[in-house]
């Protein structure tokens, strides 16, 4: 709501600043209020047919609105700009998956989904992860285990689920929270 209020604040001083109606039509499409949004985003994606922003909001409005027609050329028109941010285009084919799977097109949603996961790990090296998990071990080895600082917290009321990525200990942490006594922390990046 305080987001709301600041972005039509600044839209009653200056009607046309595109970073703020394009923010308004993004807000309105997280909270729902798709009717205002698809007003705002169906104007700004007409004068700005090339802000990449403006068209991932206009498609997934396209896509709640089951007008997936609409949003799929001008998402293929923006992944052909040049000056096109490897974010902008991860997020375009994600989105251009989403949008051919919903309509059944499941080749080019395939191909999307693919060129999109080819952009997450593209920079990826081998010797910079070494690398680090050499640093990791080297930093926490017994001798500098043990002369870390000890809790002085005796209490058994605080439960820490540690794992590894992709060890399911997101799924413990739900489980374990759904317990009315039970606040989940999320995942903490501090030890």
């Amino acid at each position: 709501d305080l987001a709301i209020n600041l972005s039509e604040g600044v839209l009653e001083k200056d009607e046309n600043h595109v970073a703020t109606k394009s923010l308004l039509a993004s807000i309105y499409e997280k909270t729902g209020a798709l009717e205002k949004g698809w007003k705002v985003i169906n104007s700004l994606v007409m004068d700005h047919p090339n802000n990449p922003f403006i068209n991932i909001t206009f498609g997934k409005y396209a896509l709640r609105n089951k007008q997936q027609t609409m949003a799929i050329p001008k998402l293929q028109h923006a992944l052909n700009q040049s000056e096109l941010k490897t974010d902008d285009k991860l997020s375009i084919h994600m989105l251009l998956g989403k949008l051919y799977d919903s309509i059944s097109d499941y080749k080019n949603a395939f191909s999307n989904f693919r060129d999109a996961n080819g952009l997450i790990y593209n920079d990826y090296d081998i010797k910079t992860f070494e690398h680090q998990v050499t640093n990791i071990i080297s930093c926490f080895s017994n001798e500098k285990y043990s002369a870390l600082p000890s809790s002085s917290m005796s209490s058994s009321e605080c439960v820490f689920i540690l794992g590894m990525p992709r060890s399911v200990t997101s799924l413990i942490e739900q489980i374990v929270s759904s317990h009315s006594k039970v606040y989940g922390g999320g995942e903490l990046q501090n030890v």
